[in-house]
């Protein structure tokens, strides 16, 4: 038997490779949402979270929960289900209002809100505050020219750190469903909050594409070219 060692891989090699998720973290492996479940993409695969409504369907709230092994029980595969927010659109806005349902919950008032600069555009989760205090910057998607024409989008913290890498499903393109890859290792309440801000992401671009069929010249209308 030979005793010569593998060279180690090249930097180059070493950095196209992402690393495989920690042990006990299916959340941190590519996600992709199914109809109203979200579960790995490589198989075998157990739905991780699962949505009260599909984002297309038209729904103005939709409930998201975590599903959790029920310990109390000797049944395999029965599982338990943590609703931890729901979210909702305000009248007359292009934001999302997300709010906790359970006292784990990063935040009882979370807001999706679209990012607008002088030639670039994004979307921000917000931390809300109240008593006229500055609301604090959770996630943002890396803004861009034309977020809604891209096939790759990457969410950072608000130290501008990559926490996610998100394939869009563009209608006619090669992505037949949309996959959320969480590439930094981070507390269930962040996980929970950045897989329901992606959720209502798509939701809301679903939303405003269907306002945007009903009145072409509404302020919704208008809101379909600012990337959803």
């Amino acid at each position: 038997m030979s005793n010569a060692r593998t060279p180690p891989p090249s930097y180059g090699e070493s950095a196209q490779t992402p690393a495989p998720p920690p042990l006990g973290r299916p959340e941190l492996s590519p996600l992709t949402l199914d109809g109203n479940l979200i579960y790995p993409v490589v198989p075998p695969t157990t739905a991780l979270y699962e949505l009260t409504h599909e984002v297309d369907a038209g729904y103005r709230k939709i409930g998201i929960s975590r599903l959790c092994p029920n310990r109390n029980t000797a049944q395999h595969g029965n599982v338990r289900e943590k609703h931890i927010y729901d979210f909702s659109q305000p009248i007359f806005s292009s934001s999302v209002e997300i709010t906790g349902k359970r006292k784990s919950c990063l935040s009882a008032a979370l807001c999706l809100r679209m990012s607008r600069g002088i030639i670039k555009r994004g979307w921000e989760l917000f931390r809300l505050r109240l008593n006229g205090q500055t609301d604090d910057l959770i996630f943002r998607i890396r803004p861009r020219h034309s977020p809604e024409k891209q096939e790759t989008l990457q969410w950072e913290d608000a130290n501008q750190s990559l926490v996610a890498i998100e394939t869009v499903c563009i209608p006619g393109g090669s992505n037949v469903r949309p996959v959320f890859h969480i590439v930094c290792d981070m507390d269930d309440r962040l996980i929970d909050a950045l897989i329901t801000a992606w959720c209502a992401k798509i939701w809301i671009g679903h939303q405003l594409a269907a306002a945007a069929m009903r009145d072409p010249e509404g302020d919704m209308g208008a809101s379909r070219t600012l990337g959803v």
